[in-house]
């Protein structure tokens, strides 16, 4: 490089003889991963093609910032704005919050070229600085000395004429990433490198540069890194801890014969069994010599007191690993397993080589995340319906999946109309076989005992029409993907998986009270509806949601803002569960209790939910194992008709598919294994090339 650089030099001294004095600042600018005479042109004006990268330096090298965190404490006085500024702490401290150089990897470079001693004054001194204040206020230079050494360069600091002589080696790192709103950053800064002398500025030259965007990662990237939540270690939650320690336990068996490298991370902090919702792993990169520089950055979900995602700056951050937070009172749909992203694509002449974002949004609850996610741009986030989803999240019913084809992946939507046909089929065959074939094992926190058979699931009220307005959904949404990524039939697969909503609700767990049988039968609905029979702690009038059982939580409850009158959770912790009851007069300020949310229940109803475990809502592990939840469907001939399905299904994209049990951990509670995990990936990809 330097031998590039010097005939540079000679390049520009010949083509501008008459120019008494001259100064040249280079980086990156062709993003080919290294500084050089190829980089001059175009190197003062920064666009979508041309122009240098830098990094958000925002790691925690041997955890300094991370060991001193502690969980915030809403007190009493404390209003949301308060207690938002104690939230922001958590990523207030990282490598980049002081002028100390500690990750010199993630510098991104520039370099200064000679000055021939010739055309030098004597008393010539020079300075580096961010033009723009909000910039230079987000941005680090640092010039390394001969020794190796890496020192802060602020506005005002001289460089003099023997430094000058011999060129700058210099490195260039942000405090932050791309923010939206006015009092955000775009990522822009330009830096000037100018000469004086005389007291007189002589000479200048400027480069322009900015931070890479945070993105998330697509189901083509291999996954490297499991994640999960363990036991709860707090007293009182008895066979539901028990069982949470065993789906956490198989789960990383399972990802380990899936030959994932790296072991599970257990979440042991958080009583909070939903991985998936709580962060989104992501990366930030800049060309490098011999590839990528990636740091990866965990997108916490903007939901303030979520203490899932405060666990994430707490543990996870590392010299190679950062964390972001978008803080908001973000509600179910800012939940984490409602962003998906679509894998790399082009359409309408646009070039996604890092694939879109893809949430479910709706008009009474779109999700605060959308915001950061545009202004990253980079992977310009899809915004679906899911409006019509109990929970509000994609991948409730589709997924992406690697396949050898043209586009390099399949979409795989969930088919209720089908899972409706493979129960008819099987009712046909004996319709008095139990429609859930789930046996009790010792560890459930419950002793269910599904009675219903399959003719008795075909009578469920409006089961038929309620397959046949999840369809619908469903078709809308596709349409909305055919629309924005040219997404076509031959790009989607389908996986029967059966709903229900809110007031069909779903199947009956009978349980027994006392010593024995004989002693009484407690009827208790799985997934109660909003009739007589649901479950209050509300009184009549009012309209509870899913129930809370032995401490844990709902996936719909876990994504609640902490901020509103009657909320579920406390400030302080996962623990403090109370019941929402929404006042009949529609005076109350919970979300849950908003005049659309209601409305759709009273008189749409019926938000969609999963009756058996969805197939497609299940982790892809690799180019050709996807982890599901399972089914516990209808046993017909010694075979679980529904499991066979999406076996089947999976199948014809050349995909094995292994079954893990979560019918009390998660799917009763409104998710499935995917909802219960997280995943890393690796993340070399050049998404800076069209």
């Amino acid at each position: 490089m330097r031998s590039s650089l010097k005939a540079a030099v000679l390049c520009l001294a010949a083509s501008k003889a008459s120019e008494a004095l001259m100064v040249t600042i280079l980086a990156d600018t062709n993003r080919d991963g290294v500084v050089n005479d190829k980089d001059l042109n175009g190197r003062d004006r920064w666009t979508p093609d041309l122009g240098a990268f830098f990094m958000a330096n925002i790691g925690d090298t041997e955890q300094r910032c991370s060991s001193q965190l502690t969980y915030p404490v809403r007190r009493p006085g404390d209003n949301d704005a308060s207690y938002l500024a104690k939230e922001a702490e958590f990523a207030r401290c990282n490598d980049a919050s002081d002028d100390v150089q500690r990750n010199v990897k993630y510098l991104a470079p520039l370099r200064v070229l000679p000055v021939p001693e010739r055309d030098l004054p004597k008393d010539a001194t020079a300075t580096i600085r961010v033009t723009d204040e909000k910039a230079a206020s987000l941005t680090r230079i640092f010039v390394k000395s001969s020794s190796g050494d890496w020192s802060y360069v602020n506005g005002t600091r001289e460089f003099t004429a023997e430094q000058l002589k011999t060129g700058l080696e210099l490195g260039v790192d942000a405090r932050d990433v791309r923010r939206p709103g006015p009092n955000g950053w775009n990522g822009h800064a330009s830096i000037e490198f100018a000469l004086y002398s005389n007291g007189e500025k002589k000479a200048s030259d400027t480069v322009a540069l900015r931070v890479a965007p945070i993105l998330t990662h697509h189901h083509v990237q291999k996954v490297q890194k499991t994640f999960v939540t363990n036991e709860p270690s707090s007293p009182g939650w008895g066979n539901q801890g028990v069982s949470q320690g065993i789906f956490a336990e198989s789960f990383s068996q399972i990802a380990a014969g899936a030959g994932i490298k790296e072991p599970t991370y257990r979440f042991s902090d958080t009583t909070e069994q939903w991985t998936q919702d709580f962060f989104e792993a992501g990366y930030t990169s800049i060309p490098g010599p011999d590839g990528p520089n990636v740091l990866r950055v965990l997108i916490r979900s903007a939901q303030a007191g979520r203490k899932g995602g405060q666990e994430v700056f707490r543990r996870l951050r590392s010299d190679s690993v950062g964390a972001v937070q978008h803080l908001g009172w973000g509600g179910s749909r800012d939940s984490l397993g409602n962003l998906e992203t679509i894998p790399p694509h082009s359409h309408n002449g646009v070039s996604y080589p890092a694939g879109r974002a893809m949430m479910g949004d709706a008009d009474f609850d779109s999700p605060l995340m959308l915001e950061f996610l545009d202004a990253q741009e980079v992977q310009a986030p899809v915004r679906l319906d899911t409006s019509w989803l109990d929970v509000g999240h994609v991948d409730e019913f589709l997924q992406f999946l690697p396949a050898d084809n043209e586009r390099g992946w399949v979409l795989m939507v969930n088919d209720p109309l089908a899972g409706l046909d493979i129960i008819k089929a099987a009712a046909q065959q004996d319709g008095s076989q139990p429609a859930v074939s789930r046996p009790f094992f010792p560890h459930d926190p419950q002793n269910c005992h599904y009675n219903e058979t399959l003719a008795d699931l075909l009578d469920f009220a409006n089961l038929t029409e309620i397959q046949q307005s999840a369809e619908a959904n469903i078709q809308r949404n596709l349409d909305i993907l055919r629309r924005e990524i040219g997404l076509r039939d031959e790009d989607i697969r389908r996986v029967p998986g059966l709903t229900t909503n809110l007031i069909t609700g779903g199947f009956t767990c009978w349980t027994d009270v006392g010593d024995s049988v004989s002693d009484g039968v407690q009827r208790l609905q799985a997934f109660p509806g909003d009739g007589e029979d649901a479950e209050r702690s509300c009184p009549m009038g009012s309209s509870p949601p899913r129930s809370v059982r032995n401490g844990m939580m709902s996936i719909k409850q876990a994504g609640m803002p902490r901020n509103r009158k009657n909320s579920l959770l406390s400030l302080s912790g996962d623990d403090d569960v109370e019941p929402i009851c929404c006042r009949s007069d529609g005076t109350d300020e919970h979300p849950e209790c908003h005049p659309d949310v209601q409305e759709r229940s009273v008189d749409e109803g019926r938000e969609s939910a999963a009756l058996y475990p969805t197939g497609v809502n299940s982790v892809v592990l690799t180019d050709s194992t996807i982890l599901a939840a399972k089914q516990w469907g209808p046993i017909i001939n010694g075979v679980d008709v529904l499991e066979e399905a999406v076996r089947d299904a999976y199948a014809k994209v050349g995909f094995n598919v292994m079954f893990q049990d979560d019918w009390f951990t998660h799917h009763l509670l409104g998710g499935e294994v995917h909802c219960g995990s997280n995943v890393w990936r690796e993340a070399n990809v050049k998404w800076w090339r069209k």
